[in-house]
């Protein structure tokens, strides 16, 4: 399964860009879900899995700037 941004995270960055703001992501959420193809598509309209599913979650502690496009 390939990494990709959600159309809810895809709006957000550009409205913090569109509003000259930065985005501050606070922590990341991981989840194991019955079912899930990882052959498949990704679901960009996807949420956030239930609780019942989230296996871990964390701060995000360190930044970094790579480039415009990073």
């Amino acid at each position: 399964m390939a990494a990709s941004i959600t159309l809810a995270g895809e709006k957000l960055i550009a409205q913090k860009q569109a509003a000259n703001l930065p985005l501050t992501m606070a922590r990341f959420v991981l989840a194991n879900v019955p079912g899930l193809n990882v052959s498949g598509p990704v679901n960009r309209a996807g949420v956030k899995p239930p609780a019942a599913q989230i296996v871990y979650t964390a701060n995000i502690t360190q930044q970094g700037y790579v480039n415009p496009n990073q």
